[in-house]
């Protein structure tokens, strides 16, 4: 179940050469039924590694090295139901025997 969904701004910098960037990172937390707590990550919709892990973290574009990393601020968002999500998969049985859209093939631009 979800227990938290947040946003947080953090500061990615290098100690060597002074090159820093701001990123604002979507965070969702999941409590599993054994009492145990999974974060997931993601920028601008696309999922990441934690960038509070060294292994999360960009490397610095002007030199190369791991990245820092501050957490400069932080907003929850509301989780309906106090983290019960309103539609369950059950109350919509249809959903399984749905057919899936295809995108629509991209003209040859000549």
């Amino acid at each position: 179940m979800i227990d938290e969904i947040a946003v947080e701004r953090v500061r990615l910098f290098c100690p060597e050469d002074h090159w820093q960037e701001e990123v604002d990172v979507d965070v969702v937390r999941y409590a599993d039924p054994d009492g145990g707590l999974w974060e997931y990550f993601s920028i601008d919709g696309e999922p990441v590694m934690s960038p509070y892990t060294p292994d999360g973290r960009p490397l610095c574009p002007v030199c190369g090295r791991t990245t820092a990393v501050d957490l400069l601020r932080r907003r929850l968002v509301p989780v309906p139901d106090g983290g019960r999500l309103r539609s369950r998969w059950e109350d919509r049985p249809q959903r399984a025997e749905a057919w899936l859209r295809q995108a629509p093939m991209e003209q040859d631009r000549a």
